[in-house]
C-alpha cells in the first residue's frame, strides 16, 4: 500500500493510520500502521484519494501526517485526515510564531461539546472546556511577534481517566464527533462546565474553601513554602506558594476538585497532581470519598476510609497530602519541565535521574527552576 516515491522528492512526512479491530469504544488502545512517507500534505492527500486505505481496516479513527523522526523538533507540522481523506489542517505551518488567534465563530466546536479523541493512544471521550485564544488574546500575549506559537491553536479538553478528571490541549483537527454511547457521568460533567460559564451558582456553599483557608493559616509550617490566596471566585479559588515559580498554582473548585496545575502563557498547560475529593455521608453519619470507592486508580488503588466528621475527611484525604506533596517536590534542585508536541502539552517537576530522562524526550523544550533563586 506504500506509495512509490519519486526520486526528486524529499520524504520527510510519515502518514500513519490510527485504527482498532473491534470498532470504537472508550478506553481501548488504538493501533497504528505506517502507510508511507511523503514530501507534503498534498502528496499524502492524493495517495489517500487514489488508494482509500480505510477500506483495509475494520474501523479507522483517522490518518496522521507528521515528520519522520529525523526531522522532529519544535514547531512540527502535523496534518490530520478523517477516514474519508478529508483534511482538517492541523499544525501545518512550519513557522514557530504562526497563530494570530481564532474567533469563536471560526471554531468547529463550542464549549460543552462532547468529542472523541486519541489521548495517549487510547480512544477517549472528552468535553470542550475552553476555545482557542482569540485575536485580542494573541495580540496581548504573543510577545514581539504579536502572535502565539502554533500549538496555542488548541482547545482545552476535559476527559476522565483512571477515575480522575484531566485536561489536555488538542487542535480541532484531532477531535471528532463521538460514535459510541455517552456515559452518564460525561453528560453530568458537561452540565457542570456549562453551569460554571453561566456563573449562576449561589455563594455560601463552598464548605472546603472556608475550611482550607482557616487550616492553611494554622498549618503553614506543613508546606515547603508559605501558601497564599492568589485568585478567588464564588465557586473556585487558587493558591500559590511564596518563593515557588508563579507558573505553578493549586486550584480548588466547589465540586471537590483540588489540582496542582501549571500555566504557561496564561493558559492551563498541564495538571501535575490531583487531590480531588467527592464527599459522601454514610447512613451512619460518617464521611468518605466516593471517587476513591467507585473509581479507584487501578495501578495504585487508594484506601477507602470513613471519617468521623466532614472536616477530618477534607484535612486527612486532601489538605495534608497537598502539604506533603510540596515538601517532596518543591526542592531547591527541582526544575519545572515543559514538553509540547503538536496540540499536546505536558509539565513535570523533576530532579536527578527523572530530570535527565525528561531532557532526552523529543518534545522537551523548556525548564524553569521550581524554587526562585
Amino acid at each position: 500500500m506504500t506509495r512509490k516515491k519519486e526520486q526528486s522528492e524529499i520524504p520527510i512526512l510519515c502518514l500513519t493510520a490510527i485504527w482498532h479491530p473491534n470498532g470504537p469504544k472508550s478506553g481501548i488502545k488504538l493501533r497504528s500502521t505506517e502507510l508511507g512517507e511523503f514530501s507534503d500534505a498534498d502528496a499524502a492527500a492524493l495517495f489517500l484519494r487514489d488508494n482509500n486505505p480505510a477500506a483495509s481496516f475494520p474501523w479507522l479513527f483517522c490518518y496522521k501526517l507528521e515528520p519522520v523522526w529525523e526531522y522532529r523538533g519544535n514547531g512540527n507540522p502535523i496534518t490530520i485526515f478523517d477516514r474519508n481523506g478529508n483534511r482538517y489542517g492541523g499544525y501545518d505551518n512550519e513557522n514557530l510564531d504562526c497563530f494570530p488567534g481564532r474567533l469563536p465563530e471560526a471554531c468547529r466546536y463550542k464549549i460543552g461539546d462532547i468529542v472523541m479523541l486519541n489521548e495517549c493512544r487510547y480512544l477517549t471521550l472528552g468535553i470542550i472546556a475552553e476555545l482557542p485564544p482569540d485575536q485580542n488574546f494573541a495580540k496581548q500575549k504573543g510577545e514581539e511577534s504579536g502572535r502565539l506559537d502554533e500549538i496555542d491553536d488548541a482547545y482545552k479538553v476535559l476527559y476522565r481517566s483512571g477515575g480522575r478528571w484531566h485536561y489536555n490541549h488538542h487542535h480541532e483537527s484531532e477531535l471528532f464527533p463521538p460514535e459510541y454511547p455517552l456515559p452518564g457521568y460525561l453528560e453530568a460533567q458537561r452540565n457542570t462546565i456549562l453551569a460554571g460559564r453561566k456563573k449562576t451558582r449561589k455563594p455560601g456553599k463552598f464548605y472546603q474553601k472556608t475550611l482550607f483557608l482557616e487550616w492553611m493559616k494554622e498549618k503553614r509550617h506543613l508546606f515547603s513554602h508559605e501558601p497564599y490566596l492568589a485568585e478567588e471566585r464564588s465557586y473556585c479559588f487558587s493558591i500559590r506558594f511564596r518563593g515557588v515559580d508563579s507558573h505553578i498554582s493549586c486550584f480548588f473548585n466547589d465540586y471537590g476538585g483540588i489540582s496542582v496545575t501549571v500555566d504557561y502563557r496564561n493558559q492551563n498547560y498541564d495538571t501535575i497532581m490531583e487531590f480531588d475529593l467527592y464527599e459522601e455521608e454514610t447512613p451512619e453519619g460518617r464521611y468518605l470519598c466516593s471517587s476513591c470507592r467507585d473509581y479507584p486508580n487501578e495501578d495504585n488503588p487508594p484506601e477507602v476510609i470513613e471519617y468521623e466528621n466532614r472536616a477530618e475527611l477534607w484535612i486527612k484525604h486532601s489538605f495534608e497530602k497537598l502539604a506533603a506533596y510540596t515538601r517532596e517536590e518543591f526542592t531547591d534542585d527541582a526544575l519545572l519541565c515543559l514538553c509540547r508536541y503538536g496540540g499536546s502539552t505536558a509539565a513535570f517537576v523533576a530532579s536527578g535521574k527523572k530530570l535527565e530522562k525528561l531532557r532526552k524526550r523529543e518534545d522537551f523544550f523548556k525548564e524553569i527552576p521550581v524554587v526562585k533563586k
